[in-house]
């Protein structure tokens, strides 16, 4: 018998799309979408499993922006492209997405090891989730 995790992981990754769904009707872009900032939820009187934590980089989802903030190892390649003056917002929730599912499904963060590489050369960093050195 596989465990529960096994069982709901999916049933995860689908709340997690209602709720960035839930966002974008509101007009915003959640912006640092991670497996840190994802709660479980103890009360399921709303019928969700999870909940989101830490808005503050979400910005409105209609207009460009020149933040690029965002963990590094959940980020899209714009947001390290120092050509790009201004990014699509909508189009970090998605990457960012893409990689809190394969975070959930695989247990494995997507692109820690360029991470690393990446922060030899910077003084400081935000940790990755699943990072060793977390």
């Amino acid at each position: 018998m596989r465990n529960h995790y096994e069982q709901v992981k999916y049933y995860l990754c689908a709340d997690i799309v209602l709720a960035m769904q839930a966002l974008l009707r509101q007009g915003l872009c959640f912006k640092d979408l991670k497996a840190d900032n994802v709660c479980v939820l103890s009360d399921n009187s709303s019928n969700a499993l999870l909940g989101l934590i830490d808005y503050g980089y979400c910005v409105p989802s209609i207009e460009v922006t020149r933040d690029k903030r965002g963990t590094p190892c959940y980020a899209p390649p714009e947001a390290f492209n120092s050509s790009l003056e201004t990014v699509d917002p909508t189009k970090f929730d998605i990457f960012m997405l893409g990689c809190l599912f394969t975070t959930i499904i695989f247990k494995d963060t997507p692109f820690v090891y360029e991470w690393r590489e990446n922060r030899k050369n910077r003084k400081r960093a935000d940790p990755c989730v699943n990072d060793r050195y977390y």
